[in-house]
């Protein structure tokens, strides 16, 4: 039941995320290799709750 714009602004926040995490792991001098992927997944799901 949130506003739409700040779902917009929440929503590609967590892409725009996901894409940076993406393109930094494919560098060969960051290896941080947590499950990097499972923290823009997690704010991907928020902002769907919160869009619900």
């Amino acid at each position: 039941m949130g506003h739409p714009i700040t779902a917009a602004i929440y929503f590609s926040f967590s892409m725009l995320l996901f894409v940076i995490i993406e393109m930094a792991q494919s560098f060969p001098g960051m290896s941080f290799r947590y499950d990097s992927s499972a923290v823009p997944w997690l704010l991907f799901v928020t902002g769907l709750f919160y869009l619900g």
